[in-house]
């Protein structure tokens, strides 16, 4: 569904007292190195909004080309006073994740974990995900993604809700749209309960056009901004 040199930038809103203010963006970037692939996403707030609340964020993953598996991944986060960066060696033939984080004033700044089976990074997570084929689900279908998340494994569940038709997308225009709603995890950011919606390109690029979910104080919203270097042709 994607390509080298692949380019998916997208413009956050957050809901504040009812009205949807454009908080940031983010950008999402593929690069093919050889029998790999390195994922990447940064996002920033906005100068205007700095003065209430600043977001310099990136991840990376490496990934093995032929399975979409993560092999390493990092994070690099800045949001308000809070800083934490991570590095993560997965270890899939010993089915083990070595954690190395910093700061780490509640935890240890090396931590091993144990898995089974298929394991995903955040980022390798929306990649192969991409690429499942959904042509033969039926409504209310779904499939778990294991995801490894702040040194904790989530199974996470996807539920397929089927095509939608004209969908609009904030000052893109309208498309037909496949609906999907992950599980989403309390903490830091969402709450009990919170339901995330994404809606998806209904063509083989499978470009994820707008994602809305509630967040632990009010909500957001993502919406596609631009997209490059596409695989297939598209009406984007």
């Amino acid at each position: 569904a994607f390509s080298d040199g692949e380019e998916l930038t997208y413009k956050i809103y957050y809901n504040w007292n009812c009205m949807w203010l454009a908080a940031g963006e983010v950008t999402f970037r593929v690069r093919e190195e050889g029998s790999r692939y390195r994922f990447s996403a940064e996002g920033r707030t906005y100068k205007v909004h700095e003065w209430l609340f600043k977001v310099r964020d990136s991840y990376e993953c490496i990934a093995d080309r032929e399975t979409l598996m993560p092999l390493k991944a990092n994070k690099r986060i800045e949001e308000g006073k809070y800083r934490m960066q991570e590095d993560i060696q997965f270890y899939r033939t010993q089915g083990m994740a070595v954690s190395k984080r910093w700061p780490a004033p509640e935890t240890e700044n090396v931590d091993t974990l144990s898995f089974h089976g298929c394991v995903q990074d955040i980022l390798s997570a929306l990649y192969a995900t991409r690429n499942l084929d959904y042509t033969k689900m039926s409504i209310g279908d779904g499939f778990d993604v294991n995801i490894l998340l702040d040194r904790e494994f989530y199974p996470i569940g996807v539920k397929y809700f089927g095509l939608e038709k004209d969908v609009k997308i904030r000052k893109q225009g309208r498309y037909d749209a496949i609906l999907f709603c992950p599980e989403t995890q309390s903490g830091r950011v969402f709450g009990n309960g919170d339901q995330m919606k994404i809606w998806v390109s209904n063509d083989d690029n499978r470009i994820p056009l707008m994602v809305e979910s509630p967040i632990n104080v009010g909500s957001i919203k993502a919406v596609l901004k631009d997209a490059r270097n596409l695989r297939h042709r598209s009406e984007l």
